[in-house]
C-alpha cells in the first residue's frame, strides 16, 4: 500500500479523492454544527457560516471542496520542500486519515477553513531559507497567519510560531523581526478601521478580549475514545520520529532546519488542542502529524509493518465515522 500511495498519478489521485468521499458520506446524514462555532472574534468565518446557512448541504459541500483542495495543497507543500520523496502522494493520503478520524472533523468548522491560509504561511516560511530579500516574504507570512486567525482566532498564536522560526534559520536582523508582526496587524488595521466607521468598535474590542481571556481556559472533557485515539497518536509520533532522523529524508542543512520548524509547529499544535471547544476542531495537531506520518512513511524501509499499521489508521477513520450513523440506524 505504501509503495503505491509512494506514486503520484491519476490512480492515486482517484484512490485518494475517492477515501475522502467515503469519510465524508456519513457527515451529510448528520446536522451541521457550523452555528456553534461563530464568534465575534472570527469575522471571516461568520461571513462564510451566515453566507451558506440556508443551506446546510452546501455548507457541507463547500467544506468538502475545501478540504479536497487543501489535500494535494499539502501533498505538493511537502513535495516542493522535499519532506517527502518526489512524485509522492503520501502527503495528501496523510492529511485525509488524520483530518478526518473522527465525525466532528468532516463538517464546516473554523480550522478546517483556515488550513489553505495556515499551509501558504508555513510555504512562505521555507521560502525564507532560499531568498535573498526576505522581507515580501517575511511581511506576506504575516498576513497570511492574519487572515486566517480571522477565521480561526487561535492561529493568531502562529506569528510566535513565525519568530521561532526564524531564530531557528538564524536571521541575524533586528529589523526582520518586526516585518512579520507589522504584517499582522495590517489585516486588522483595516478591520478595526471598518468596527470604527461603522460605529460598533467598542463592542468589537470587548469582544476580542473576552476571546483572549477564554483562550486555554482547558479542553473539553475527553471520554475513553479520545483517550485511546491520543494514546494511539503518542505512539505514533514516537514511532515516526526515530525514522525521520534515521533516514534520508533530513539529510541536508536544508531539510533539517524545515523539520526543526515543524517540530516547533507541533509544539503549537499541542498547545490548541487546550483551546475550548471541539478538541478535533483545534486541528493544528493533526495537521502537523501529517506532516511527520508522510515524512516517516516516505522513507521507511520495512512496508509490511507500515502497511498493517496503515491500514489499521484507515480502518479506524472509517469505524469513526460510520459507527454514529450505524447506531442511528438501529
Amino acid at each position: 500500500m505504501i509503495r503505491f500511495f509512494r506514486h503520484s498519478y491519476l490512480q492515486q489521485l482517484i484512490a485518494i479523492v475517492l477515501l475522502v468521499f467515503v469519510l465524508w458520506l456519513p457527515s451529510f446524514f448528520s446536522p451541521s454544527s457550523a452555528a456553534d462555532f461563530l464568534n465575534p472574534a472570527t469575522p471571516l468565518y461568520n461571513v462564510f457560516a451566515r453566507l451558506l446557512a440556508f443551506s446546510p448541504t452546501l455548507m457541507k459541500v463547500f467544506a468538502l471542496l475545501v478540504f479536497i483542495v487543501s489535500a494535494f495543497l499539502f501533498n505538493s507543500m511537502l513535495s516542493v520542500n522535499l519532506l517527502v520523496t518526489r512524485n509522492s502522494s503520501l502527503g495528501s493520503l496523510m492529511f485525509t486519515i488524520l483530518l478526518c478520524f473522527t465525525p466532528e472533523q468532516c463538517d464546516f468548522y473554523p480550522f478546517l477553513l483556515s488550513v489553505p491560509l495556515i499551509m501558504m504561511a508555513i510555504q512562505t516560511m521555507c521560502l525564507l531559507y532560499q531568498e535573498e530579500k526576505s522581507e515580501p516574504y517575511l511581511m506576506n507570512c504575516g498576513v497570511f497567519i492574519s487572515i486566517a486567525s480571522m477565521i480561526y482566532f487561535p492561529s493568531a498564536f502562529l506569528v510566535v510560531w513565525m519568530i521561532l522560526a526564524m531564530v531557528t534559520m538564524k536571521f541575524k536582523s533586528e529589523r526582520l523581526y518586526i516585518i512579520p508582526v507589522f504584517g499582522f496587524l495590517m489585516p486588522y488595521a483595516v478591520l478595526f478601521a471598518i468596527y470604527y466607521f461603522t460605529r460598533t468598535l467598542p463592542d468589537s474590542v470587548e469582544a476580542y478580549s473576552a476571546a483572549f481571556s477564554s483562550l486555554f481556559s482547558g479542553m473539553s472533557g475527553l471520554n475513553t475514545k479520545d483517550v485511546v485515539i491520543f494514546a494511539f497518536f503518542g505512539v505514533l509520533l514516537l514511532l515516526s520520529v526515530p525514522l525521520i532522523r534515521s533516514g534520508n529524508i533530513v539529510n541536508s542543512i536544508q531539510t533539517r532546519k524545515k523539520y526543526g520548524v515543524t517540530m516547533i509547529l507541533l509544539v503549537f499544535g499541542i498547545v490548541m488542542l487546550f483551546v475550548p471547544g471541539p478538541v478535533y476542531c483545534n486541528g493544528l495537531f493533526f495537521f502537523v502529524m501529517a506532516v511527520i506520518t508522510a515524512m516517516a512513511l516516505s522513507d521507511v524501509k520495512k512496508t509490511r509493518i507500515a502497511d498493517v499499521l496503515l491500514l489499521i489508521m484507515i480502518l479506524a477513520a472509517v469505524t469513526n465515522q460510520y459507527l454514529p450513523l450505524i447506531k442511528k440506524v438501529i
